[in-house]
């Protein structure tokens, strides 16, 4: 096959099947043929064009609106079709089908490719039938992208700002955003207020992803957080905030949740709000005290977090991890969670947000 053009152009052998891509005015527009079977019909074509370079042929096919394929014929001429005789071959048979070139036109965006079966595959967190836009969150990124790696991907919830990066659960049957993880009893959490505004990383497995992405993602749509404590594989708390919000930055991030639920079944409604009353309730950080008690909660408890007037808190997840050891020595920037757990202390804390499918 001769492979002279004017034009960037590319035949690629795929399993037999034959793909032939041709780059058009612009180098991100594209159009796609793909050597299939249809059916004859004994329609005549409405064009021929005579021929011996291959190219040639997808050229015109691709440059006329109304040319859904063409067909070689005997390495000398090509004969172009437009979408009104061109039929299913199950329609007709097998023993009436021809194989000819069929154009497929990409429309796909930012950096996506079109699989032999014209759709989309998208990528770094795009989504979309074009891969037009970025996900508003994992959640959306599984169910209109079709991803289904855990990994970091761009998303965009719809009151943000701009796009950020986060972490995504996709190998849970659903999509989960990752806004915390605690594991290294190294790392340490007692940060600035603006640390937990922007976010901070540490390591890949010790981060805060930061409160101007956490209140996007939480008033852009209505989320559930899942607050998971566990100790090795054996002990295991999950802790469910159904339309879970958090404020902007002016209202000091506070946050509020309409009812909650764990995967204890005897866990009360008091234990439920014991971290978290269903009021709003502001955070804090060492540097700005927000709790509304006549102590600096954060100092004393070494973390961020959402503090009360009353006792401070019965719960502080983002306080130091001791992986190992089970049992609290009931020191205030220990990591724990009181209701339900009493002395027990975790070596491990995540907190994610989805949504109901």
């Amino acid at each position: 096959m001769d492979l002279d053009y004017f034009h960037p152009a590319l035949l690629l052998l795929l399993g037999g099947v034959s793909v032939l891509h041709v780059a058009k005015a612009s180098p991100t527009s594209l159009t796609y043929f793909e050597k299939s079977l249809v059916c004859n019909a004994s329609a005549a074509p409405y064009s021929m064009l005579t021929t011996q370079r291959h190219m040639e042929c997808a050229f015109e096919c691709a440059d006329q609106d109304g040319c859904a394929a063409y067909l070689r014929v005997n390495d000398s001429a090509c004969s172009f079709y437009n979408w009104s005789v061109l039929h299913n071959v199950g329609e007709c048979g097998s023993s009436n089908a021809v194989r000819v070139y069929l154009k497929l036109t990409s429309s796909c965006k930012n950096g996506a490719t079109m699989s032999s079966n014209g759709t989309c595959q998208c990528v770094d967190g795009y989504v979309g039938t074009y891969c037009q836009r970025l996900m508003e969150d994992c959640f959306d990124g599984y169910l209109n992208g079709g991803y289904r790696t855990d990994q970091k991907y761009w998303i965009k919830p719809l009151l943000a700002s701009s796009a950020f990066k986060v972490y995504c659960q996709m190998s849970q049957g659903t999509g989960l955003t990752m806004i915390q993880l605690r594991t290294n009893a190294n790392i340490d959490f007692n940060k600035t207020w603006q640390n937990y505004k922007v976010g901070f990383e540490v390591t890949e497995k010790d981060f805060w992803l930061g409160n101007d992405y956490i209140h996007w993602l939480t008033t852009s749509n209505s989320q559930i957080l899942l607050v998971q404590l566990s100790s090795g594989k054996t002990r295991i708390y999950q802790y469910y905030y159904n339309g879970f919000k958090m404020a902007n930055e002016a209202a000091k991030y506070a946050v509020t949740f309409e009812n909650g639920w764990s995967n204890n079944v005897t866990d009360s409604k008091k234990n439920m709000t014991a971290c978290w009353p269903g009021t709003s309730i502001n955070f804090s950080t060492w540097d700005q005290d927000n709790d509304g008690n006549y102590l600096n909660c954060a100092q004393i408890y070494g973390a961020g977090f959402w503090f009360t007037s009353d006792s401070c808190t019965l719960c502080n997840p983002n306080g130091v991890i001791r992986p190992g050891e089970n049992d609290r020595l009931n020191i205030p920037s220990e990591n724990f969670w009181t209701p339900n757990l009493a002395d027990w202390t975790p070596d491990m804390v995540v907190m994610l947000l989805f949504r109901k499918p």
